[in-house]
């Protein structure tokens, strides 16, 4: 396995970990609608980590002069896609916005920690 796969899967784990448990503590406490939109937004949040991911390799694969609008399309994907669960979760109504932006700012979060924390295992 490359490094990009073990990583993605690194912060995967973690990040289903902390929005599968703070989903259930919240439903119940009687915030369902906040849970959904906590797993809606990590769940966006993680295609938009694989694509990146996948971008990465692919961007090593192709050639020199391809590279920026790969790159472009692959950026404007990822946006369209989180503007996509932003947009739904305003729809459904206030708890499932705040969840949904919860929920997109755990990866970050969770590498945030772990840069903070000083981690220096491999990323397995």
């Amino acid at each position: 396995m490359n490094e990009i796969l073990l990583t993605i899967i690194f912060i995967a784990k973690r990040v289903l970990l902390l929005s599968g448990t703070g989903a259930l503590v919240v439903a119940a406490l009687g915030r369902p609608g906040f849970s959904l939109g906590l797993l809606a937004g990590a769940a966006c949040s993680l295609a938009n980590l694989s694509l990146l991911g996948m971008s990465l390799v692919r961007i090593a694969e192709t050639p020199p002069p391809m590279i920026a609008r790969f790159a472009g399309w692959r950026y404007v994907l990822r946006y369209s896609i989180t503007g996509a669960t932003l947009y739904l979760a305003l729809r459904w109504g206030t708890p499932q916005f705040i969840g949904a932006i919860t929920g997109l700012l755990l990866v970050k979060y969770v590498i945030l920690a772990h840069g903070v924390l000083g981690y220096r295992g491999r990323w397995k």
